[in-house]
């Protein structure tokens, strides 16, 4: 199943944390009470960490 923007979103407001770190070669953390915390998912490749940042910008977002 591929990960989408939304379900890591509900995961951070379910988890009572405040923000999503998401970067290459490791699993998206999840900042709780000022601690990075991992989620359970593997790590993510390039390719799915623009997948996922994109998909929140719109078209002149994404000429950046």
């Amino acid at each position: 199943m591929e990960l989408m923007i939304e379900d890591l979103m509900e995961e951070v407001v379910e988890r009572g944390g405040s923000d999503l770190h998401l970067s290459t070669g490791l699993p998206p953390y999840i900042r709780i009470s000022g601690h990075l915390t991992p989620t359970d998912h593997p790590p993510m490749t390039a390719d799915q960490c623009q997948r996922l940042i994109f998909s929140m910008l719109n078209n002149s977002q994404r000429k950046f």
